[in-house]
């Protein structure tokens, strides 16, 4: 069961959603699921049971106990026989103003909590054990006592990310190197050092993944219609670089049942407060 919660006021503009997972498979049986990139960082804390996802060659790798989830372009696979997790899910561009002493450049990387930030979770895993959801007021003092505005390119960068939200990924790099007052290298130096990867590949993510919220919510649909809402040509080019994103066509993405983020796209927030 996965549950989402809103976080406290000042952190909204910075943190999606605190989320809990307590999933449990039956004997002899194993959920594999696949993960879609959505844009974002997210930092994961493993309660109980074991997580495994697939690297960028494929291997199967376990995760850390407490990691951050570097920004990822491709579609990759996770495995769960039991898992009890508790996740923060930071807006696009937003992670820098929580830690910006190590770079989370080109890689979809597992980094152990501890090589991120001076910090013992060890309170997190002992309070999930009296009650879950009491976990999340002590996220939220530690991502509210690590909250700073950060350097000036990281403000910049961050209202780049805002401005390529808003038109759901259709821009074009030009104009968003003049809407940073940055020249177009030096625009695709600092947006890479700052998000993880680079302006053009982070715009397609953000443009895919509004297109695949569509298909979740429609019963009948055109592959053709979506190409053209999403500023495509033609539909060739949406089908290449949705499956180059997702790893499925358009038509297999909508048919397949393993996916995680239709579970999370479609739960609900809950109350907490």
């Amino acid at each position: 069961m996965l549950q989402k919660f809103i976080p406290i006021d000042i952190l909204k503009d910075y943190i999606g959603n605190i989320w809990l997972l307590d999933e449990y498979r039956p004997s002899g049986t194993i959920l594999k699921e696949r993960v879609v990139p959505g844009g974002t960082i997210r930092i994961i804390f493993i309660l109980d049971g074991a997580l495994h996802q697939t690297n960028e060659l494929g291997h199967w790798e376990r995760a850390p106990v407490a990691f951050v989830e570097g920004v990822y372009s491709k579609s990759f696979f996770q495995k769960i026989k039991k898992l009890k997790c508790i996740g923060i899910d930071f807006l696009p561009g937003k992670f820098q103003f929580f830690n910006k002493n190590i770079g989370m450049e080109n890689r979809r990387a597992l980094i152990p909590f501890e090589c991120m930030f001076n910090w013992n979770y060890e309170e997190l895993l002992e309070q999930f054990e009296k009650d879950s959801k009491s976990c999340i007021p002590i996220l939220e003092d530690f991502l509210k006592n690590r909250l700073s505005q950060n350097s000036y390119n990281s403000n910049r960068i961050s209202r780049v990310v805002d401005f390529i939200l808003s038109k759901n990924g259709n821009v074009k790099i030009d104009d968003l190197a003049t809407f940073a007052c940055l020249s177009r290298r030096q625009f695709r130096r600092v947006f890479t050092k700052t998000i993880g990867i680079g302006p053009k590949k982070f715009s397609k993510i953000i443009r895919i993944e509004n297109a695949l919220k569509d298909l979740l919510s429609l019963e009948s649909f055109s592959v053709s219609d979506l190409a053209y809402q999403y500023g495509y040509y033609d539909q060739s080019h949406f089908t290449k670089d949705f499956t180059q994103v997702v790893g499925l066509s358009p038509m297999y993405y909508k048919m397949e049942s393993n996916l995680i983020d239709k579970a999370y796209y479609k739960a609900e927030f809950q109350s907490l407060r």
